[in-house]
């Protein structure tokens, strides 16, 4: 059980990245799913962390990227979309905070983390600064 037990949460892609090539913080992935499979937490994934994921992986190998995807889904994790109140939200966000060093499709897995009330687990330093998020970087 995770000290986030019962918290949603939402991983980013470099969270996904972690946990398929085995680096720091996969452990703390592992026991998140553990915890969806258990439905102790509601889990999520951006759609952009999907493509973001898939895409870098996939330039290795499309069908390698894919299994840890297959993992997220058979342990609950339930993947959310890029709506228009999210890409509202990740836009107010970047032009409030301005920073060149985050991607368009990162506030955009910020805002959808806000919209959906999750705690968003990441490996990117830059984002605990985004004071609305609550934001755990492994």
């Amino acid at each position: 059980m995770t000290k986030f037990s019962g918290e949603s949460i939402i991983f980013d892609s470099s969270a996904v990245m972690r946990f398929s090539d085995n680096r720091k913080g996969a452990d703390l992935v592992g026991s998140f799913l553990e915890s969806s499979m258990n439905n102790k937490t509601s889990a999520f994934i951006s759609s952009l962390s999907v493509l973001e994921f898939v895409s870098l992986v996939g330039g290795r190998d499309y069908k390698m990227a894919c299994t840890p995807l297959e993992l997220l889904k058979r342990s609950n994790v339930k993947i959310l979309p890029a709506t228009e109140s999210v890409c509202l939200r990740a836009a107010g966000l970047r032009i409030k905070y301005g920073s060149s060093k985050i991607s368009t499709a990162d506030w955009i897995i910020i805002a959808t983390s806000l919209e959906n009330n999750s705690r968003l687990i990441t490996g990117d330093k830059e984002w605990p600064k985004i004071n609305e998020a609550r934001v755990t970087v492994i």
